[in-house]
């Protein structure tokens, strides 16, 4: 059969990339192709096969309601897809266009955009999977003319109402898929490189400074199998969701999700028999929701949250059932961040676990830099069989609620909670039962640093239950500042042998209590000692030791 050729300017070859001139249009029909157009009055569509390798495509259109299929591939007798290249040129509303590069997809490129989008939403496919990409890792911005890492396939929507699909999965390696979207409520962008997917780059891009968007929905999907992918979701207005799912299996992998705007939701999946993966989300806005899970045999994990705004909901991070050396970080810098938590239990060993609320951004250093917010809860759960976990919260402002739990079979477990600098009316709260070796620290209103004037606070720490167990060769610290303020409380108590407080109250009106509304503060067991000092005008310290050899120093001075 004969070869026919259609062209308004030179031929590229596969090392030149794509095509550099968008507005000009080409048919291109090489080795066996078939091309079959046909027009309506209320639509038009264009449809091409090419079968071989090598070929190239591209298919421009302009109007209304317009259709475009492209298949380089799927012929019989077909054992290889490879360097095929693909482009289409949408203008208008209501247009849908598909490109399959299918079945042994192996350094194939597709592109679709699709402009000046109206009423009507566009529709967008590319489909280049069943042992799809390459050998070799890919990088996260490919250019178009770098044929040898795996298949390449993105889309440009504008407009309104956009569904936008890309999948590259079914034994998936160095493929990069890319979805950029501008409009409001485009309602689809996913990427989908799973089935045992290795070294593939995917990522969404929803509005842009100066050009917001709202409403959008994204999905990354890099499962089943995976390891050392890259997965990024970016959005830029308001009311927006993204997701990436790196889950069953999920080694060496990074996913990232950036939202500025209000009322934004972010999740990010790395788990079962999740390591080594790392997790990041940033939210700039009001009323976000974030959530990491690193669950199911988590080992090595790091889990970075960052939020500014007013009002973050609903926000955790989770490294459950057999938690091994993962880290956790959540930074809010906002009012009224209701039930922030990290959740490292279950098997949980060597994990370290941080709670900044206040602060100069990602990498702020407390107390230096901090701006104070109110009304925040923090919440750190290492639990049942935990061991040699580190758990920090630090809270800058009034009104605030940190508690650290550390219970059920644990030991060696550190927990430490700053609640400072012009702090008036916070709680902290420590409880590590059934524990040795442990520590807990409370510091609260330092008046060390700038605004350290306050008081009201609240500072509650347990070391050993009955209902527990007793705990042994533990260490309380509770260090309270109050100059010019209303007196803070410290309530604490100790269960079992060879523990140690040390209580600290500077300022009038302090108080030494024990749990709830027991006026005394308590050790049971033997070898337990407590040393009180409290400086000021106005103090209490009720001390009770229940056992033999323990020792208790309360020391009071009036200035």
């Amino acid at each position: 059969m004969a070869n026919f050729l259609f062209y308004d300017y030179p031929i590229l070859s596969p090392a030149q990339g794509l095509f550099p001139i968008l507005t000009m249009k080409r048919l291109i029909l090489s080795g066996v192709a078939f091309l079959a157009f046909s027009a309506a009055i209320a639509q038009n569509q264009a449809s091409l096969s090419q079968v071989g390798t090598q070929q190239t495509s591209t298919q421009n259109q302009t109007g209304t309601t317009l259709n475009s299929a492209v298949t380089q591939g799927n012929g019989t007798n077909i054992t290889v897809n490879t360097y095929n290249t693909s482009f289409t040129d949408q203008n208008g509303s209501n247009h849908t266009a598909t490109v399959n590069q299918t079945g042994s997809s192996n350094y194939n490129q597709a592109v679709i955009v699709q402009s000046a989008g109206g009423g009507a939403p566009n529709s967008a496919t590319i489909n280049q999977q069943n042992n799809s990409g390459g050998s070799s890792y890919r990088s996260a911005s490919p250019g178009l003319g770098d044929f040898f890492s795996g298949n390449y396939a993105t889309t440009l929507q504008e407009g309104a109402g956009n569904g936008s699909v890309i999948n590259q999965s079914s034994t998936s390696a160095g493929n990069y898929g890319s979805v950029t979207q501008f409009g409001t409520n485009n309602t689809q962008a996913d990427i989908i490189q799973s089935d045992v997917s290795f070294g593939n780059s995917a990522q969404i891009l929803q509005g842009a400074d100066g050009s917001p968007v709202s409403g959008n929905q994204a999905l990354i999907t890099q499962q089943s199998v995976g390891s050392f992918n890259e997965a990024q979701i970016t959005q830029t207005g308001d009311n927006n969701t993204a997701t990436i799912l790196e889950t069953d299996f999920s080694t060496l992998n990074q996913a990232t999700i950036s939202q500025e705007g209000s009322n934004s939701t972010a999740l990010i999946e790395q788990r079962f028999f999740s390591s080594i993966n790392t997790a990041s989300i940033i939210q700039t806005g009001d009323n976000n929701r974030g959530t990491i899970e690193q669950n199911s045999a988590s080992t090595g994990n790091t889990a970075d949250l960052f939020q500014s705004g007013n009002n973050n909901l609903n926000t955790s991070i989770q490294q459950n059932n057999f938690s091994l050396n993962n880290r956790a970080t959540l930074n809010q810098y906002g009012n009224n961040n209701n039930q922030t938590r990290i959740t490292q239990s279950d098997n949980s060993r060597d994990n370290t676990a941080t709670i900044d609320m206040g602060g100069d951004g990602p990498t702020g250093m407390y107390p230096n830099g901090w701006t104070p917010v109110n009304g925040g809860t923090a919440i750190i759960e290492q639990s049942t069989n935990s061991f040699n976990n580190i758990a920090r919260i630090g809270q800058s402002g009034d009104g605030h609620d940190g508690r650290i739990y550390q219970n059920g079979n644990v030991s060696d477990n550190q927990a430490y909670i700053d609640q400072y600098p012009a702090a008036n009316g916070n709680i902290g709260r420590i409880e590590q039962t059934n524990q040795s070796g442990g520590t807990a620290r409370i510091l609260q209103n330092q008046n060390s640093y700038t605004g350290g004037a306050g008081g009201g606070n609240i500072a509650l720490i347990l070391q050993g239950n009955g209902s527990y167990g007793m705990s042994t060769d533990n260490f309380t610290l509770v260090t309270q500042d109050n100059y010019g303020g209303a007196g803070n409380i410290s309530r604490n108590e100790q269960l079992g042998s060879n523990n140690l407080a040390i209580i600290t109250q500077f300022g009038d009106g302090n108080v030494l209590a024990g749990l709830g509304s027991d006026p005394i503060a308590r050790q049971v067991g033997s070898n337990n000692q407590m040393y009180i000092t409290q400086s000021g005008m106005g103090n209490m310290a009720h001390v009770s030791q229940i056992g033999t050899g323990n020792l208790a120093i309360i020391n009071q001075t009036s200035n």
